[in-house]
């Protein structure tokens, strides 16, 4: 990658491409009232939005860093579109590669790239390393390739990732944010800085196909709560881990919501992230299905069929033959359902 760099401001509905005087990350136009770190940085490196990072350098300069990080070759990258469960699977991985059933001291955010103000840092860390990321490939340690890190990929039904999104920038928003507004700003890909999770899991795709054979786990979360032990299982065969079945049952049931809620209340953010500084948000919510979240207001209930019509991956089996048709399919449906905003 060339880590070619672009800004541009939003004119209305466009992107308008500028100059080095654009730097400056200043609020865009946002009539939904989103919190800011959701908005767009009006930065782009390697074709790909960058993500207001929550650290206390510029955001550009933090992916640079990123990018320019050194891998070691048992390290293990955790990803995945952002409230898909990737707070659940850090605790999980930890306790495999840690081989115990006792919680972390750490919280996901003190080992997530995008949130870490000394990356140097990461270097006193023993191994295996669980780093973790909601931030696109292109901005990722370009010797996570190099090295075949393993990557666990955790994916989320669309729309139950949409509602854990709400209540989770809900605690952030401006007062007249609400769901129609989430819904509205989330079918327009420039409101969020990586607006669809069908673009999100596209680059996931278009990386395997650039890297064939690197070793990768798509985990769903649909099956994690089906049959934990199940997916934990596989994973320890994934991470080429020594366990026995009675350790991974004592993980599965570690690692239930319950215990994982209460577990999370005395852990303490990273000093000096934006989330530290502003307090503590509210991860652990039970995951529900749209029909049964949406009841907030009356005319929430005539967008849910307009949402459903966003996916087709909800029974997706992701493959990577089949994958970027299936995701082209739903990127098509995605823009379709731009008339949502008539609907709500």
């Amino acid at each position: 990658m060339d880590g070619e760099e672009r800004y541009y401001v939003m004119n209305g509905d466009k992107k308008e491409y500028g100059t080095d005087a654009d730097r400056v990350e200043v609020r865009p136009e946002d009539p939904y009232g989103f919190p800011f770190r959701w908005l767009c940085s009006g930065i782009i490196v390697n074709d790909v939005p960058v993500m207001k990072c929550p650290v206390k350098i510029e955001s550009a300069t933090q992916v640079r860093k990123m990018l320019a990080l050194p891998m070691r070759e048992d390290d293990i990258l955790l990803t995945g579109y952002t409230k898909s469960g990737s707070h659940w699977m850090v605790e999980i991985l930890h306790m495999l590669t840690a081989r115990t059933t006792n919680y972390s001291e750490r919280l996901k955010e003190h080992d997530q790239l995008e949130f870490i103000n000394d990356l140097d840092s990461l270097e006193h860390d023993p191994s295996p390393r669980v780093l973790n990321t909601n931030c696109y490939m292109a901005h990722l340690p370009e010797e996570i390739a190099e090295k075949k890190v393993k990557i666990v990929h955790v994916i989320r039904n669309p729309k139950d990732v949409l509602v854990s999104m709400y209540f989770h920038m809900k605690q952030r928003a401006q007062e007249h944010f609400n769901f129609d507004n989430l819904l509205k700003g989330y079918v327009q890909d420039f409101y969020l800085y990586a607006s669809h999770q069908f673009d999100f899991l596209r680059q996931i795709d278009q990386f395997l196909e650039a890297n064939p054979g690197h070793p990768i786990i798509h985990i769903h979360f649909e099956d994690l709560k089906r049959d934990s032990f199940a997916v934990i299982q596989e994973l320890a065969k994934f991470l080429e881990l020594d366990a026995s079945e009675e350790f991974l049952r004592e993980v599965a049931d570690a690692v239930r919501f319950d215990a994982m809620k209460k577990a999370d209340q005395d852990r303490k953010l990273p000093p000096d992230t934006f989330q530290a500084l502003c307090g503590k948000l509210q991860i652990y919510r039970k995951g529900a299905v749209l029909a049964q979240a949406l009841r907030y207001t009356v005319s929430l209930s005539h967008s849910v069929p307009q949402v459903s019509k966003v996916s087709t991956l909800e029974d997706m089996d992701f493959c990577p033959p089949k994958a970027e048709e299936t995701l082209k399919c739903s990127l098509d449906n995605t823009r379709k359902c731009a008339e949502i905003r008539s609907c709500v």
